[in-house]
């Protein structure tokens, strides 16, 4: 076979671990021909690779009836006019007859022989793997990113002020293809969806920070850099930074094995350093643990500083106009004649996947605002993006005599004198105690614990609560870090969780309330902290209506799973990732129209790193402790569950369905449930999508108006399961992105609508007074498995007395 037809050959086979798609049949893998071995272990370490079998496959017949067809040699794809040696495609069937007869080249027929229609997983799989590729022979991939090495769309981040910030914002794409139908067709549409993310690299290089380091500092700078995640910014990749080499520049360290220094090497790459006599040389963590030395200029850290993270939703965020111009971008790469890579076609329409003009327009709906009332004030509607000030005049009119009264713990940063962490506390007790709630702090002076930064605040926590305590203790936490957080939150979060103490921290240094520059300001973030204390408790500060649909009482249930990132392990020179953590979190819902009370169980359950699926079991446990502790038999229960891929909704989610039903059988109140008496709906919330939509409205072009908060979309239906889109919040800055709902089961006994009660559960959330993204007990298992998996026992050891309080807010 001729170096270029080879070429053109491994550009259209895909590898996907032990099986390989193709474009098109590879000449000797014939079905006759098999076995072939194409590599022996003696030429590749013992390693071998043999094709066994080898399968022809249609389309789906979901999307059949709009393939090509064909029922002859002679006959040639209808929709497309390609070559089968060289990939490229044609316009027309005269050209492509052309080019075969001055190449000796043979069109694509349609093949005679199928061993069927392909199924719908695997024809997805090969789309998107030929999509990846396709974007790879244009763009730049980084991470799962891809960004267009010759467009200007870098830019320099500055703040309000004009200044640099230290950072470049790249335009990066994300594509993938999605098989939807809508609600009364079966017939399949494939839609491209396109998304546009912000990617940022720091401009700081570790020259910059590290240059001036002296001796008698370069241990603590070793001490702060090691085991960090660093960027090599000339290739976009990272890596676990394990040493800092100060003895050594890029002109005194040689390359091992050569008689060449790394200033050398990297003149001899065409890299012209600026710094060959600067230190330290950064050590990195290749494959297999093998050292990786770089000049300090070309690498940054990928940690940004408090600042730059703060702002953002305004520089890193992109609003309709700009997502809409991703789209068109993307679609080039769909027409044929469109893109050229290397004088070679788009390698999409050389497989055949062609861009059908128009665009997938899906009819849609606003939800309305649910009604809502706090402790008897009922929330206007018109309010609906914001309710904190009416929240503000509940009041529950218990009297104080009948109240339970909190013995306080104020904890405070020796920056903090105990005058003004008094002064502060006495605010926040006036603030609490003006719901006349059930709970209220006494006019008893606190307790003052003085603490330091780091190690010394997590320890100063320690001694103090070792000894015996008093009941009904609420921790005031006012700490005031050195940088923008505490690095020993999760530890003293860790400490407190374990004694069984609701805690609530306010950070001095996010806002200083010991000497305020704004009153007003600081009341209203201590309103907040008012609020925490009470919900903490157990106190409903604003109620949801039910529909009345809904058969009562029911219970409401969130899952989710958090993953620690990998980090690099000095010890064993590994990176490594920590075990996982699952929170399941029950809610009981008796009323319609008003409760105070906050019923809640919430439970963590540790897991095999990167484990997130299985979650049968935990369900089945942490529900029968929940009907068991609240003595509630559910008439009805629905499921939000995050993190479960569509490949795995027909296996995963339905097994994880089969122990919430176990979970409902169990023994409540003493006498056994039937199966039949709970209705249940399973729900599956997956919120990393690249769709987007964008609202038509005359007078407006194409990707001028995004789509409002509360819009439902019904139209882009799965081809097995019930699906919906909801649309939260509207940013300022970006473009609203939908939350993707598939409904995995719904028994007959589930008569409410699962999208209205999905969005309405959307405003239930305690820790936000406006609507959020995904519905309330959702949001609080992400809560719970990300506060209790930055511990360092992944949350093996809250005290059981936490289980029905909302002390991860």
């Amino acid at each position: 076979m001729p170096r270029e037809e080879k070429e053109d050959l491994k550009r259209v086979v895909f590898f996907q671990g032990s099986f390989f798609f193709a474009g098109r049949a590879i000449p000797g893998l014939e079905r006759e021909n098999l076995p072939v071995e194409l590599s022996r272990g003696n030429d590749t370490e013992g390693n071998t690779m043999t094709v066994v079998g080898v399968q022809h496959f249609g389309p789906p017949q979901e999307v059949a009836s709009s393939a090509p067809q064909g029922t002859a040699r002679d006959e040639l794809t209808v929709d497309t006019f390609r070559c089968q040696q060289c990939n490229r495609t044609f316009s027309a069937e005269y050209h492509m007859k052309q080019h075969c007869s001055q190449t000796g080249h043979s069109p694509v027929y349609t093949p005679v022989r199928l061993d069927g229609p392909g199924n719908v997983p695997e024809f997805m799989a090969y789309l998107n793997v030929a999509l990846q590729r396709a974007m790879k022979e244009r763009l730049n991939q980084w991470g799962d990113a891809f960004i267009d090495p010759n467009a200007q769309n870098a830019t320099e981040a500055k703040d309000r002020q004009g200044n640099y910030l230290g950072v470049r914002i790249y335009e990066a794409f994300f594509a993938s293809f999605d098989l939807t139908r809508s609600p009364q067709a079966h017939k399949a549409n494939l839609v491209l969806t396109v998304d546009l993310r912000a990617k940022i690299l720091r401009t700081v290089t570790l020259y910059d920070v590290l240059k001036d380091v002296p001796r008698n500092k370069q241990v603590a700078a070793k001490k702060t850099w090691i085991g960090q995640r660093v960027m090599y910014n000339r290739e976009k990749k990272g890596y676990d930074l394990v040493d800092l080499d100060f003895e050594h520049s890029p002109r005194t360290l040689p390359i091992p094995g050569k008689d060449i220094s790394h200033f050398e090497y990297f003149a001899r790459k065409g890299i012209t350093l600026q710094y060959p006599d600067a230190s330290p040389m950064i050590v990195l963590n290749g494959r297999k643990n093998q050292r990786i030395f770089l000049p300090p200029e070309l690498v940054s850290g990928t940690e940004l500083e408090p600042r730059v993270r703060e702002m953002l939703p305004q520089i890193a965020s992109y609003g309709p106009e700009k997502r809409y111009g991703a789209i068109q971008k993307m679609k080039e790469f769909l027409k044929p004649g469109a893109q050229t890579t290397r004088r070679r076609e788009g390698l999409l329409p050389a497989l055949g996947i062609i861009l059908k003009e128009g665009r997938d327009v899906v009819r849609a709906r606003v939800l309305r605002v649910p009604e809502m009332i706090a402790a008897g004030v009922p929330i206007p509607k018109d309010k609906g993006e914001m309710w904190a000030p009416f929240v503000s005049k509940a009041n529950f009119k218990v009297e104080p005599t009948r109240a339970t009264v909190f013995n306080v713990v104020v904890v405070h940063n020796r920056r903090v004198t105990q005058r003004d962490a008094n002064k502060v506390y006495v605010n926040i007790k006036n603030l609490v105690n003006s719901f006349k709630a059930p709970f209220r702090f006494g006019d008893n002076k606190p307790t003052f614990v003085e603490a330091g930064d780091g190690a010394q605040h997590s320890g100063a926590i320690e001694r103090h609560f070792s000894g015996q305590m008093p009941p009904n203790l609420f921790v005031l936490d006012f700490l005031k870090p050195a940088g923008k957080t505490d690095p020993e939150y999760s530890v003293v979060k860790m400490v407190l969780a374990r004694g069984g103490y609701l805690s609530q921290f306010v950070n001095f240094k996010t806002y200083a309330h010991d000497d305020p520059r704004d009153e007003r300001k600081s009341t209203i973030i201590l309103q907040g902290v008012a609020r925490q204390v009470l919900q903490k408790a157990g106190v409903q500060l604003w109620w949801v209506k039910i529909p009345r649909s809904l058969k009562l009482p029911a219970i409401f249930v969130g899952a989710d799973v958090f993953h620690s990132p990998f980090a690099y392990n000095p010890n064993t020179k590994k990176r490594e990732r920590k075990k996982s953590c699952a929170a399941i979190v029950v809610q009981i819902i008796r009323e319609y129209d008003r409760c105070d009370r906050v019923e809640i169980y919430s439970k963590t359950h540790q897991r095999d790193g990167g484990q997130e699926f299985n979650l049968g079991d935990v369900f089945k446990s942490t529900i029968q402790e929940a009907l068991r502790t609240f003595k509630v038999n559910p008439a009805s229960a629905i499921v939000w569950r995050d993190g479960i891929d569509d490949a795995s909704l027909s296996t995963i989610a339905l097994a994880e369905a089969r122990g919430v039903r176990e979970g409902l059988e169990g023994v409540v109140t003493g006498q056994a449930k039937s199966r039949a008496s709970t209705s249940l709906a399973y729900i599956v919330a997956q919120k990393r999508i690249a769709n987007k939509f964008f609202a038509v409205k005359p007078g407006y072009g194409d990707g001028d108006l995004g789509a409002p908060p509360g819009t439902l979309v019904e139209d882009m239906q799965r081809m097995e399961k019930t699906t919906f889109y909801i649309n939260g919040r509207a940013p300022p800055y970006s473009t609203s992105k939908p939350v993707r709902y598939v409904v995995v089961q719904k028994d007959e006994g589930i008569a409410v609508p699962i999208p209205q009660l999905t969005w309405e559960q959307c405003f239930a959330y305690p820790n936000w007074t406006g609507p959020i993204k995904v519905p309330n007990v959702l949001m609080l298992s992400h809560k719970l498995a990300e506060l209790a998996g930055g511990f360092r026992d992944s949350g093996n050891t809250i005290n059981t007395r936490l289980a029905t309080k909302l002390h991860y807010l």
